[in-house]
């Protein structure tokens, strides 16, 4: 399952210029940071910088936001497991969608941060909420 880690999006987001080795040894060093603010987050609202932030970067990549719109919907209705890994499934989408957006342009931050985290929120927060879920 995937979850929306609000500190860590805004650490990500905040720090553009990052490369990705740099930011597996960012995610190494706040790891119990990240998992502890993982529930907090699965609320629902969501963290409205955060939200902000998003949209700016979609608009840069040219991507359409509306999607983007539903998915936050979906996030703050008090639904099922199932909805919000739905939900999820689809923000991970639109964010590897803005990435694709942006690839005639490697050297962007916008191309990194996109590649970074989708690949953040499925690799780390996504394993921390399968985990809450077996026990």
């Amino acid at each position: 399952m995937h979850i929306f880690c609000a500190r860590f999006l805004s650490v990500l987001l905040t720090e553009s210029r990052l490369h990705v080795g740099d930011l597996d040894g960012l995610i190494k060093r706040n790891a119990f940071d990240l998992t502890q603010a993982c529930w907090r987050l699965f609320h629902p609202s969501l963290s409205l910088l955060v939200g902000m932030r998003i949209r700016l970067l979609l608009r840069v990549a040219s991507v359409d936001p509306e999607p983007f719109e539903k998915i936050l919907g979906d996030l703050r209705d008090n639904v099922s497991w199932q909805e919000r890994y739905e939900a999820m499934d689809s923000l991970i989408n639109v964010l590897a969608e803005a990435h694709d957006a942006s690839v005639l342009d490697r050297t962007t931050s916008t191309h990194l941060t996109m590649r970074c985290v989708a690949r953040a929120i499925m690799r780390f927060v996504g394993s921390y909420l399968w985990d809450e879920q077996v026990s």
